[in-house]
């Protein structure tokens, strides 16, 4: 009877934290998103149409390094980065992919009008 209600308490965990592939929930969320963190840091995500994807740092527009190519994941608004991701590695979405009608300057990302965008964590990601 232990047995049984361990592993009931197991399914309820593994189902209560069920997370979807993010291009299966939001298809317009595959592309290549770029981030400009400060003057010298730049921070791209890619996400195929297969949600599998990675991250890639650079430093004054030199690669600096990168991920291993993992799935991404949506659950309750929130994108992450393979199954266990880091706190670096989970974004929430406070905008989906919009697309630009005008021009303008967020922080040190430039989005051009008719360019795609996103924000992420409070951050603007432009494809």
């Amino acid at each position: 009877m232990k047995f049984f209600g361990l592993c009931c308490g197991l399914m309820i965990v593994l189902f209560s934290c069920k997370k979807e592939a993010a291009t299966t929930v939001q298809s317009q969320l595959e592309g290549i998103w770029k981030h400009h963190s400060d003057q010298t840091h730049t921070v791209f995500l890619e996400i195929g149409a297969d949600s599998k994807g990675y991250i890639e740092y650079y430093e004054n527009n030199t690669f600096k390094s990168d991920t291993q190519p993992r799935k991404w994941l949506i659950k309750n608004n929130v994108l992450y980065f393979g199954w266990l991701s880091g706190k670096e590695e989970k974004f929430s979405i406070d905008l989906n992919p919009s697309t630009a009608t005008f021009e303008f300057i967020k922080q040190y990302d430039t989005i051009e009008a008719g360019h795609r965008y996103i924000v992420l964590n409070g951050s603007f990601y432009v494809e």
